[in-house]
């Protein structure tokens, strides 16, 4: 997802104080308040501009997981909208903290990209960073971009707690957008939407494959979201085979159980 936006030239501090950004530095101006140079304005910031962000981020993290885990433990669907709103904001936080004209790269699922209103996700209530992301900068350069492909392999768990594997993504369900572009491309190819979505591809409805951390090929059919391909995204990375990642290193095993996540209360 590639974002651009004006943003702000500051921001409210933890101690409810506007931070002023620090003027560009020169060798006749002396150093700013904080004892740095850069400029706060635009991203180079004072040491104090960015253990300030950096103080806001960590406060809205742990309201956020709070929030998050209650409504998880009741086994609301809601958790999802709580995460990806927090997702959102710290988007927009980052913007500004980095100042005008500032630019993003956000790399999520698709299933976090994609524009929830274009899927089933809607009618459940369900939305997704890249819906939040356009309803709130559209006018100011937004662009959502999907990947797909028509067989390969993933690295994925057969359920949650259970160790990674690589499974096989077999040939894409008939009817599907992946069979669609298999059978139309037959070649990798990058595919930019443009303004006239109208025809029949864009505008039409299909599966669209989703492979989260579980995955279940055997059950193939169950691993589609109905689409409106050109109401989803902007443009679409398409691939004939896909080859599971790499991992450069795993994590240990833990030495002792995990802490209690759960909040209070439950």
């Amino acid at each position: 997802m590639s974002l651009r936006w004006p943003g702000r030239a500051s921001d409210s501090t933890t101690s409810g104080r506007s931070t002023r950004p620090c003027r560009p530095a020169s060798p006749s101006r002396p150093r700013s308040p904080c004892g740095s140079r850069g400029s706060a304005g635009t991203g180079g910031g004072c040491r104090c501009w960015r253990t300030a962000t950096a103080s806001v981020g960590t406060c809205t993290t742990w309201s956020s997981s709070g929030s998050y885990y209650r409504v998880m433990v009741r086994g609301d669907r809601a958790s999802w909208n709580i995460r990806d709103r927090h997702m959102a904001a710290t988007i927009a936080r980052l913007a500004r903290h980095h100042g005008p004209g500032s630019r993003g790269l956000v790399w999520e699922h698709n299933t976090h990209v994609g524009d929830a209103r274009a899927t089933d996700m809607a009618a459940a209530g369900l939305v997704t960073v890249g819906q939040l992301v356009r309803e709130a900068h559209a006018a100011e350069g937004v662009a959502l971009v999907g990947f797909a492909a028509h067989r390969g392999s993933v690295v994925a768990a057969s359920g949650w707690g259970e160790p990674e594997r690589v499974l096989p993504v077999p040939d894409a369900v008939p009817g599907s957008h992946e069979d669609l572009l298999h059978r139309a491309l037959a070649a990798p190819a990058v595919l930019d939407f443009g303004a006239d979505r109208s025809g029949p591809w864009l505008s039409a409805r299909r599966g669209h494959r989703a492979i989260g951390v579980v995955y279940e090929p055997r059950q193939e059919r169950g691993n589609y979201v109905p689409t409106v391909m050109g109401g989803r995204y902007d443009a679409l990375l398409w691939f004939e085979r896909a080859e599971a990642l790499r991992p450069l290193h795993h994590e240990a095993a833990p030495r002792e159980p995990e802490l209690e996540t759960e909040p209070t209360g439950f």
